[in-house]
């Protein structure tokens, strides 16, 4: 699968005969573009997939001589960009900006339990974080959405970050600095945290956009804290 993604707002995908593409209905409607009775890839990243609204996917499958389909974002100043998985490699990839994704035999997407356990995780607002691992092509789409080169000790805010290697090591650098349980778990729940890269790497990024949380919001962050907790002091006795 081929993407050019030159146009402002636009992407165009080729994809080769016998390749699937599957896609978001959000960047792409037709009457040839249905969503299938049973979801595609139903296991890849299910619950992350359901959270951003993406779990129905769209399924196209090239004809005999290929076929070219165009994507077109829902506002006027986002970009999309087409991140290229070599066999062996893997990236993460925050859902929220998923359009669609190619994968060949062995590549796919998949939820990495163990972040559950990870305070880091948790701090950064991805406890269930998704890799995708190649060979295939994910297409992502963002306002502003673009890729940079960062150093050692750079730092985001967790909204910002799209895409990036996940072999890279990584922090969480926390607003308070306080140790204490409390002060964690504010950071957790208000979103205090900044990700920050320990190695040169490549990110795709949003620029800032960070609305402040809704009381609501707020609410089922901390609901969802307390459980984590709970659930790790019960695992810790047992």
């Amino acid at each position: 699968m081929r993407v050019d993604t030159s146009s402002a707002n636009q992407a165009i995908v080729w994809i080769d005969p016998g390749e699937h593409l599957y896609f978001s209905l959000t960047y792409l409607r037709g009457r040839d573009f249905g969503v299938p009775f049973l979801p595609p890839c139903p296991l890849g990243s299910p619950l992350i997939r359901l959270y951003h609204g993406c779990y129905w996917l769209g399924q196209y499958q090239a004809k005999q001589a290929g076929s070219e389909v165009r994507l077109t974002g829902p506002t006027v100043i986002g970009n999309f960009r087409a991140i290229e998985l070599p066999a062996g490699s893997s990236c993460f990839l925050n859902c929220a900006h998923l359009v669609g994704f190619s994968f060949q035999r062995g590549g796919r997407l998949r939820t990495q339990m163990s972040g559950l356990l990870s305070p880091t995780m948790w701090a950064l607002g991805h406890p269930l974080p998704v890799i995708a691992y190649g060979p295939g092509t994910i297409v992502v789409y963002g306002e502003g959405l673009h890729e940079v080169i960062v150093e050692p000790g750079a730092e985001y805010i967790p909204s910002q970050v799209v895409s990036f290697d996940a072999a890279r090591p990584f922090l969480a650098r926390a607003l308070n600095p306080d140790a204490g349980f409390l002060s964690h778990l504010a950071n957790a729940v208000g979103q205090q945290a900044r990700w920050v890269f320990r190695e040169r790497t490549a990110l795709q990024l949003v620029p800032i956009n960070r609305p402040g949380l809704a009381s609501s919001q707020i609410v089922l962050h901390l609901i969802a804290h307390i459980l984590f907790w709970a659930l790790l002091v019960l695992m810790l006795n047992l």
